[in-house]
């Protein structure tokens, strides 16, 4: 599977940033999230803070056991552009902006 523009990415601390997601097709098996349109890549990293915020709502995770949302971001593969979004937290729209490139 040849991989999309915009990629998804999760920082984590043994190793930098990384694909955030996997997906999963009959034919090509498992490969990283990456998406034609930077809207499909911000409603991805929507979708799962919104599933986060259903399992806290719904007693299955505790409100603490969250992350952060500086922790993700949206790369342009093409340009290298890291792209800003916002996501709904406990109700409220937070804008997320990329404090470093590593």
């Amino acid at each position: 599977m040849q991989a999309k523009r915009f990629i998804e990415q999760h920082f984590t601390v043994l190793n930098g940033w990384v694909s955030a997601g996997i997906l999963h097709n009959d034919n090509d098996g498992y490969y990283p999230a990456s998406y034609d349109t930077r809207e499909e890549a911000i409603d991805a990293i929507r979708g799962f803070f919104a599933k986060i915020q259903r399992q806290i709502d719904a007693g299955e995770r505790e409100a603490e056991d969250v992350y952060a949302l500086e922790e993700f971001r949206i790369l342009d593969s093409v340009t290298g552009e890291l792209i800003d979004f916002e996501v709904s937290r406990d109700g409220e729209i937070v804008p997320v902006r990329i404090p470093y490139a590593c």
